[in-house]
């Protein structure tokens, strides 16, 4: 595969990417054996690239170089293909950047190793996007034949830079492959959760599979364990994951040509952990995409036109199921007014009094509205508004009952999504 020094087990992220057109798959079903190629392998394209799976190198034994045949081994495994790339950390290479993507102070080694390894990251994305393979997962190849510095604070900013890279990049999930020694001493031993797939000199899938279980030197779970094939290096899957379910509770609010995209994590995680979330806008397919963060900014919307978002929760296994829309909102329209609170004045009435959105919209606050409802939503008041005024008093309320008040602002783009406070009446 890569260059022959697997030993012990190493770690590295299993993802399912795709040649065009043929659609992503995720990891093979437990038990599966697939293969695993590079430049060493381009004189034999052709039928004996065959498994259930394939592990294609983009570049060409290290980082910032190319493999020449990525596109005809990737065509070998249009079901699935997942891709690897090497890395490195060179101090004295002529990619190494002091300001790009981090500004670097002067002998901030650690610094220059992050924008080395970012730039690597970025320099792969671009072998394969010329090359025609697009995926949503690739493996960080980490052995002692690159170079490295014998800081592993060094090694570590460069994996995570690449890392950083790639995920920017629109892959879905990054992890590493290594053995477990040679892990340890470039990296410190770094515990960093990514899924693992390790590396044996057995030579069946039989006892391959024996390593699934207690190998996880990066924390992460263990996917994939390497073996010596009968023509090529060969590979036999541990687990089977699911996509993740939909996320939950999806909530928008808007901003200038823009909106605000919350969530909740999904309920089940598909048997592996969440790596990335993606939100896509109705109508225009506008996207915004996270790792672990629930808030996302989609950008590039069309003011005073009304927006859903839906959320799609990504896993080792690739994309889960879209989640409920969103409500509306209208991008360019005020956020939500903040801090509602209701007081009682007075008998039989009820005050409500709340603060400004964060955020105007594109256009001043020209009113508040606000309704009210005694039978948990069933029946509302018209909407009322107070001018500018931020509060709003109710008579003839029933002391002990429960009731709902919502309040909105308006700008010339149109109205906000609603705060809305329950309470029951005290006086």
């Amino acid at each position: 595969m890569r260059r022959a020094v697997l030993a012990l087990l190493g770690a590295l992220v299993v993802a399912a990417t795709v040649v065009a057109p043929a659609s992503a798959v995720g990891i093979a079903p437990r038990g599966s054996v697939g293969i695993d190629v590079s430049y060493p392998q381009c004189g034999a394209v052709g039928p004996s690239m065959t498994g259930a799976f394939g592990v294609v190198g983009v570049t060409k034994g290290s980082a910032w170089t190319a493999n020449p045949c990525l596109a005809a081994e990737a065509s070998q495994f249009p079901r699935s293909l997942h891709l690897y790339v090497n890395t490195g950390w060179n101090a004295a290479s002529p990619h190494v950047s002091a300001t790009s993507p981090r500004r670097c102070a002067p002998g901030d080694a650690v610094c220059r190793a992050y924008n080395y390894g970012y730039g690597a990251g970025r320099d792969a994305l671009a072998v394969a996007s010329s090359a025609g393979v697009h995926g949503s997962s690739w493996w960080l190849d980490v052995e002692n034949g690159n170079t490295w510095s014998t800081v592993p604070a060094q090694n570590r900013a460069s994996l995570q830079g690449e890392y950083d890279a790639l995920r920017q990049g629109g892959v879905a999930v990054v992890g590493a492959y290594s053995t477990t020694a040679q892990w340890n001493a470039i990296t410190g031993s770094w515990s960093n959760g990514w899924p693992s797939w390790g590396a044996t000199k057995v030579t069946t899938a039989t006892q391959a599979a024996t390593y699934c279980t207690g190998h996880r030197f990066t924390g992460g779970q263990t996917w994939m364990i390497q073996f010596s094939g009968a023509t090529y290096d060969a590979d036999v899957t541990c687990a089977v994951a699911s996509v993740p379910s939909a996320p939950r509770s999806v909530s928008a609010s808007p901003r200038p040509r823009s909106a605000v995209v919350g969530w909740a994590t999904p309920a089940s995680n598909g048997g592996a952990a969440v790596t990335g979330y993606r939100v896509t806008a109705k109508p225009g397919g506008r996207t915004c995409a996270t790792t672990t963060a629930r808030v996302c900014t989609v950008t590039g919307l069309a003011d005073k036109v009304l927006y859903t978002f839906t959320v799609r929760a990504v896993n080792i296994a690739g994309a889960g199921p879209a989640s409920a829309a969103s409500a509306a909102v209208v991008a360019g329209a005020p956020s939500a007014p903040r801090s509602l609170a209701v007081l009682f004045p007075a008998a039989h009435l009820a005050r409500g009094s709340w603060s400004a959105p964060a955020s105007r919209g594109s256009a001043p606050v020209k009113a508040y509205q606000v309704r009210w409802t005694s039978d948990a939503g069933r029946h509302w008041t018209a909407w009322a508004g107070t001018r500018l005024t931020r509060l709003a008093t109710r008579a003839g309320m029933v002391r002990g009952r429960v009731y709902t008040v919502q309040v909105r602002a308006v700008n010339a783009l149109g109205a906000g999504p609603v705060a809305g406070r329950s309470f029951v009446q005290g006086r």
